[in-house]
């Protein structure tokens, strides 16, 4: 079921809104972090976008962060988020001098990067989809209550939101390859 969905942009300065594609302007690099209602606290969803042109990252953000114009996702600290790189690279805490490889990477336009939330499992779990494919590496203990967010800093860079959906059940796996990593423990 598709979930009616709103976005906080953070300037109108740095991103063009047409429907549910953004857009960073040519007028500067600021980096922009687009947050997307409703909180999630429950249930199953499934935030996939797509690559239009030149889109950093996704990922999701504990609910207390507001994101203001020019604020990169880890602007509040790494414990607060989890950011997907279109390298393939994850990015949580302790790992800054690498991120965490293994994901394909979603780097060319119409590439296609899917977040599945479970809100209900215990623990709550995030698994990564690229062009429909799950990747290997997946988040635990997910806190209580998210949003989903997407985030470009080039010029003319975009992305377009392409599903929104609460699911009635999961689609993951988590295979004998997966590799878990845990919100709020250190990545190394």
């Amino acid at each position: 079921m598709s979930v009616a969905h709103t976005h906080l942009n953070p300037s109108e300065e740095d991103v063009l809104v047409e429907g549910e594609t953004f857009t960073h302007t040519r007028d500067n690099y600021h980096g922009c972090t687009i947050l997307f209602n409703p909180l999630i606290n429950s249930g199953i969803y499934r935030f996939e976008v797509s690559n239009e042109h030149r889109f950093t990252s996704i990922g999701i953000a504990d609910d207390s962060l507001p994101f203001g114009q020019d604020e990169v996702p880890s602007k509040y600290g790494w414990t607060n988020v989890v950011e997907y790189m279109n390298d393939g690279g994850m990015h949580h805490i302790g790992n800054l001098d690498g991120w965490i490889k293994g994901n394909d990477p979603f780097n060319k336009p119409g590439d296609r990067v899917a977040l599945e939330l479970d809100m209900d499992s215990s623990p709550r779990t995030l698994t990564f989809f690229v062009n429909d494919v799950e990747q290997k590496n997946y988040l635990t203990n997910i806190p209580a209550a998210v949003n989903f967010y997407g985030y470009i800093f080039d010029f003319g860079a975009s992305f377009k939101v392409v599903k929104f959906k609460r699911l009635a059940k999961i689609t993951s796996t988590h295979g004998f390859l997966s590799k878990k990593w845990e919100w709020g423990k250190e990545w190394k």
